[in-house]
């Protein structure tokens, strides 16, 4: 099914019936007020996120990164809301986190575990396929704020 990278549709719109269900069913909720720090840059991955409501902001503070010195201003990755999924490419990478995830409003978000989205990559390929599929539009849509990223 082609997707418009444009618009990613939110990750559940991407799977089967069956996928969404086990996904959910391994979700827990978690409501995040204003400013509240989800996960930090360089935290061992505990799971991908998905956004219910409210916006996350995922950001490299001055001085997290060797590549980022802390004479530097926070720089903005990007904004994720409803429907969007963000810590992703911890859980693909098995590295640490890139980012730091604050909530810009209060934000409700599903947390997937990292062993269960494993678990369920390795039975359900559409789920593989849908955390690509973002992966390659945030990709996609970085390197069109960027062109030098």
């Amino acid at each position: 099914m082609p997707v418009d990278l444009a618009h990613t549709p939110p990750l559940l719109d991407l799977v089967t019936a069956s996928t969404r269900k086990a996904l959910l069913a391994c979700a827990t909720t978690i409501t995040a007020t204003r400013r509240s720090v989800i996960f930090t840059t360089g935290d061992e991955s505990d799971g991908l996120y998905e956004v219910v409501s409210g916006k996350v902001k995922l950001s490299r503070r001055p001085g997290e990164t060797p590549d980022h010195p802390a004479n530097r201003h926070e720089s903005l990755l990007r904004l994720a809301s409803a429907g969007q999924i963000f810590g992703e490419l911890a859980v693909v990478d098995g590295g640490p986190r890139n980012a730091t995830a604050v909530a810009v409003t209060t934000a409700v978000v599903r947390r997937h575990p990292q062993a269960d989205i494993e678990r369920l990559v390795n039975r359900h390929a559409d789920l593989g396929a849908a955390c690509l599929t973002h992966i390659i539009a945030e990709d996609a849509l970085q390197r069109s704020i960027s062109p030098h990223a």
